[in-house]
């Protein structure tokens, strides 16, 4: 089956809105690095490009294929949310069976302390259900709006379930726990 189809049925069973082409008039351009000195190799452009709209939609678009000659798959990441995108769910035959030749491999100083595969790039870290199913994680505070960021996996993915965007600052936790507060104060004066 191919990976837009897989896509698009992934879609549509969470509910997410899907397009096989891009949204806008051209494409943004590549997240990912060149991997071979080659630039008309597929190993020099992202495999998939991940783009997450601001109407909710993702849209995916790349020419497939993988970037290591086997089965690695380059995935890039865009945020067009308008929110600050901390992760989502993936899943895929065998994407987690990584076999060490993830991107960090490829390149040198691309990797993060959180990620411990090889495969997570810049920002990426995963959250391992089982060899098909798992989280991409975005360190720190998240991808933010207009970011782009790029990760590996083995095989082909499939977009599981909704992006998880970013949690209430802390600002807005302070003010929610006092409303609380007030409101268990207020209950209380009214019993006694």
């Amino acid at each position: 089956m191919k990976l837009t189809n897989v896509l698009a049925a992934a879609a549509l069973a969470t509910g997410l809105a899907f397009s096989a082409t891009p949204a806008m008039a051209s494409p943004p351009p590549s997240p990912c690095p060149q991997l071979t000195p080659d630039p008309s190799s597929l190993a020099g452009a992202c495999n998939l490009i991940v783009t997450f709209n601001a109407d909710g939609s993702i849209t995916t678009t790349g020419p497939g294929g993988n970037y290591d000659g086997t089965e690695d798959a380059l995935i890039g990441v865009v945020n067009l949310s308008g929110a600050t995108l901390t992760g989502f769910a993936i899943s895929g035959n065998d994407i987690f069976g990584f076999d060490n030749d993830g991107v960090d491999t490829f390149l040198t100083g691309v990797s993060n302390a959180q990620d411990s595969t090889g495969y997570g790039g810049p920002m990426s870290y995963f959250t391992i259900t089982d060899v098909n199913n798992g989280y991409v994680n975005f360190i720190g505070d998240g991808l933010g709006n207009g970011q782009s960021t790029y990760f590996s996996l083995e095989e082909s993915i499939n977009l599981d379930a909704p992006p998880v965007f970013g949690a209430p600052e802390p600002a807005t936790m302070t003010l929610l726990g006092a409303a609380f507060l007030g409101l268990a104060g207020l209950r209380r004066r009214r019993r006694g």
